[in-house]
């Protein structure tokens, strides 16, 4: 009965043991989950430098530089590893909203705005105005876009070439896309009124409630959002006509239309080359719509065709030599859109939309760059 007696007891003491053993290994069990949790949230923005890991005493170890390996307590470290975590994540999260203002699309727009300028001034505008008027729209621009992004998030997590944007990819929260969005767009608003005047304010205003209010939700239901978008997009020709005090007149309503029709050969390629990714999303682009491309085809070729007489226009503005080198970019310029647009929809295919991608990409800054530079030789009446 003793040494019964004495197993028994010997029994409990390794069962109470083994549970003492089994808890210690779900204690650090989770704490392990709650470390992988951590690093999951923040990505690659908030790791540390060192790595850490468990040490004996309920105290972390950390490798250096060199490999060693050292104990810290983590009442000491907490504190100086959140902060340093914190400021690492700085330069990342003003990167990811930068990447909201979509950058490439940024400047072809502050091209646009630029070259306006001139034009509208007949010559060379004055430099605080022009100032103005490219910094003002590009807020207000970088805020659309970041808008845009915002709304879009759901749809842009289903597109491959979207995925990766900071919204999509949870880099950044809505506590730091709001503010955003309120300060570029409330400070370029108040920019161009405050040194331009209430006038390119209200059109900027304009252009950014048809982008953020108008083609972005209709981009689910209606393949002729685009048209609304070509509106948007154009605006800030008028901005910038309006930002130096030119009257408006049938030389804005030129280069206001040219803009408009620009856009349409040149989204119609983007639009093909993405096609699958508008349809997993949902979104009812035209390339959606028809699957043939057909339709897209011909907005290209249309608006190709439509853009030679517009972009003929201001050599009626200019003298004879003026006149007659604008004349020839048109021409040459317009053919090649022309040209590309007639492949796009004769071939449909990913390369033929690629092509016309970039004939797109270099007639606009190209054309804009020599309406600008006409004046500022003083061809202009």
């Amino acid at each position: 009965m003793a040494v019964r007696a004495q197993r028994d007891l010997c029994d409990r003491g390794i069962d109470d043991r083994r549970e003492q053993f089994l808890a210690g290994d779900d204690r650090y069990r989770a704490c392990r989950d709650r470390i992988g949790d951590t690093r999951n949230q923040y990505g690659d923005h908030g790791r540390l430098g060192s790595q850490v890991g468990m040490g004996r005493g309920g105290g972390r170890r950390t490798v250096d530089s060199r490999g060693r390996r050292g104990a810290m307590s983590s009442l000491t470290a907490s504190g100086p590893m959140i902060a340093e975590s914190s400021v690492a994540r700085v330069p990342a999260v003003v990167g990811d909203l930068l990447r909201l203002t979509r950058p490439r699309i940024a400047v072809m727009i502050l091209v646009a705005v630029g070259a306006s300028c001139f034009v509208a001034a007949w010559g060379a505008p004055d430099a605080g105005l022009l100032w103005s008027a490219v910094l003002g729209t590009g807020l207000v621009a970088a805020s659309s876009s970041a808008a845009n992004q915002w709304l879009e998030r759901d749809t842009d997590a289903l597109m491959r070439r979207t995925a990766r944007r900071p919204i999509p990819a949870r880099r950044l929260a809505a506590r730091h896309v709001f503010p955003f969005v309120a300060l570029t767009g409330a400070g370029g608003l108040a920019w161009l009124a405050g040194a331009a005047g209430w006038s390119p304010a209200g059109w900027a205003a304009l252009s950014w409630l048809l982008y953020v209010g108008a083609y972005t939700p209709l981009k689910r239901y209606s393949p002729w959002s685009t048209g609304i978008g070509a509106v948007a997009g154009a605006l800030p020709v008028v901005v910038a006509w309006t930002a130096v005090g030119a009257p408006l007149g049938w030389r804005c309503g030129a280069l206001f239309t040219w803009m408009f029709l620009w856009q349409f050969p040149h989204f119609m390629a983007v639009a093909w080359i993405h096609r699958d990714d508008y349809a997993r999303a949902g979104l009812r682009m035209m390339t959606v719509v028809d699957r043939s491309g057909v339709q897209a085809g011909v907005h290209a070729v249309l608006g190709s065709v439509a853009m030679i007489p517009v972009t003929l226009a201001p050599a009626i503005m200019v003298r004879t030599q003026g006149g007659a080198w604008i004349a020839a970019a048109a021409i040459v310029l317009g053919g090649l859109m022309l040209g590309a647009s007639f492949h796009f929809l004769f071939q449909r295919t990913l390369r033929s939309a690629r092509l016309l991608l970039r004939v797109s990409l270099v007639y606009l800054p190209l054309m804009f760059a020599l309406l600008a530079l006409t004046t500022v030789l003083g061809s202009w009446r």
